[in-house]
């Protein structure tokens, strides 16, 4: 079996995507409060690999988001990070399903993934759960934010099933 240059590719850049943390909390000495980013896609089969992304911002516009970390088939089921709290913040998730085809003797890679963001204004000290709920067919994505406390949205919650922190395709990752 033969494989093109760059065929690869996809591959080795989904599973190393996980590896980097870019985000930090701006304020580190002002009031935070936490973001778990749990993985809820499901389980990728043989010759299938899944990502899930999470990049957090700052400000509603999404000028400055920067990638936390991504949840992988390698990764632990969930990460956690510190966001600025009293604040609007937006989170931005993207799940992608990575398929390996065998066509023509040659591994070519199949991405498919959905998107969507939410802003809402967390609160000193508390944890939020976050769920990017992505079935294989992609038929119906869905952003889930919960207070762990009490079990409900936070109050000022603006889900943005198309996702207008997409269009700002050139994020920092860094």
């Amino acid at each position: 079996m033969r494989m093109r240059a760059g065929t690869m590719a996809p591959v080795v850049a989904l599973a190393l995507a996980g590896c980097a943390t870019a985000y930090k909390v701006s304020d580190a000495g002002g009031p935070q409060a936490q973001v778990v980013f749990v993985e809820a896609v499901e389980k990728a089969g043989l010759g299938e690999a899944t990502l899930q992304t999470l990049f957090v911002s700052e400000t509603q516009a999404c000028e400055d988001a920067r990638r936390a970390f991504g949840l992988s088939w390698i990764d632990p089921n969930s990460k956690t990070t510190r966001v600025p709290a009293e604040r609007p913040v937006t989170l931005f998730a993207e799940s992608t399903y990575l398929t390996l085809r065998i066509n023509a003797g040659l591994i070519q890679s199949v991405p498919l993934g959905c998107y969507a963001s939410a802003t809402f204004t967390p609160r000193a000290g508390r944890r939020y759960r976050v769920e990017h709920r992505a079935p294989r067919s992609l038929t119906r994505c869905q952003l889930v934010v919960v207070d762990e406390a009490t079990g409900a949205r936070p109050a000022d919650l603006r889900i943005d099933p198309a996702a207008t922190c997409r269009k700002a395709r050139t994020w920092n990752r860094s």
